[in-house]
């Protein structure tokens, strides 16, 4: 993959993650997003493991398992599939953007003279995966 199409990708990226910029995990409420979400809008346990089709037990379970961070993303999707809604799911860089950690990278990278040559090798073996992940971005648009 050339310079200029993971530039390409970042800078596709960055408009997407700029999205969620002004969310953090502080914004979770406290007793989990289904359950407050459920509450919410007036639903009880009953009501979503019928939806769900499984015992008002497992979405009790499910709820603690959210608000415990041991939920899956299928899971995720699911529930929000029974609350009429879509889960939206991302990773916010700590730099700001993709484009920030790719620089702060590239300076680690420059400053360790041993993963100078070593990276080069890594790259060049990922080079065929990189171009279809690539195609697979462009199709996306």
């Amino acid at each position: 993959m050339t310079k200029e199409q993971q530039k390409q990708i970042r800078e596709k990226l960055d408009i997407k993650i700029e999205m969620f910029g002004k969310s953090d995990e502080t914004s979770i409420p406290t007793i989990g997003w289904i359950k407050a979400i459920r509450i919410s809008i007036g639903m009880t346990l009953k009501q979503l493991a019928i939806k769900m089709n499984v015992s008002m037990q497992n979405v009790n379970q499910l709820e603690q398992r959210e608000k415990d961070g041991a939920i899956t993303i299928n899971k995720l999707k699911e529930t929000a599939s029974a609350l009429n809604m879509k889960l939206v799911y991302g990773f916010i860089p700590n730099e700001g953007t993709l484009q920030k950690l790719y620089e702060k990278r590239a300076e680690q990278l420059a400053s360790e003279s041993e993963m100078k040559t070593s990276n080069s090798d890594e790259f060049e073996d990922d080079e065929n995966q990189d171009e279809s992940f690539f195609n697979l971005l462009q199709r996306k648009k």
